[in-house]
């Protein structure tokens, strides 16, 4: 594990091997503000966008926790969590902005989130500001895979981590070339 640093943000830098490094002085501002900001995402992209964003459940599963994601839950491989797989989309225009993955660990959240959780409610951001779950993310990586640009996220509620959330930006390429 080592720390990168963009100015005062930090990361945790530990990719997966999918996962490229890039250098975030090389974007411009509105995708290291997608990058690296820790608010909601919903919210953000339809400030920048002047549109709703609307979040479509494709999944939700069972599952046993990977290595790394087990890492960085601070969890054993193999226990079980719960995987949910939305999409984000322009609301007017229908293109798809962001896709999302992510994994928590019911046992770790208050029951009324793992709740609305369950009932496939859009927004995990919208239902922690909904249901005042104190909570802080910290950044465990960003690079660029074969999809676009992507980063990864952990919450943290009551000390411990919560849920790891990996983000992909479809379409958006921060290759030798730049930011496309």
């Amino acid at each position: 594990m080592s720390n990168r640093s963009a100015g005062n943000l930090r990361c945790r830098y530990d990719p997966p091997a999918d996962v490229l490094e890039i250098d975030v002085r090389d974007l411009p501002g509105r995708l290291r503000a997608l990058l690296l900001l820790d608010g909601t995402l919903t919210t953000a992209l339809e400030a920048y966008r002047l549109a709703p964003v609307v979040v479509e459940v494709l999944s939700l599963d069972l599952v046993a926790l990977d290595a790394d994601t087990g890492r960085w839950l601070d969890a054993t491989p193999g226990a079980p969590a719960l995987s949910r797989r939305t999409a984000l989309y322009d609301a007017h225009t229908n293109e798809l902005l962001v896709e999302a993955d992510t994994v928590m660990l019911p046992e770790r959240l208050p029951p009324a989130f793992s709740d609305a959780v369950r009932r496939t409610e859009p927004g995990i951001g919208d239902a922690l500001v909904r249901l005042r779950v104190a909570h802080r993310r910290e950044l465990l990586w960003y690079g660029r895979d074969p999809v676009g640009l992507v980063r990864c996220h952990r919450l943290v509620h009551a000390a411990h981590p919560v849920a790891c959330v990996r983000e992909s930006f479809p379409g958006v390429d921060a290759g030798p070339s730049g930011p496309r």
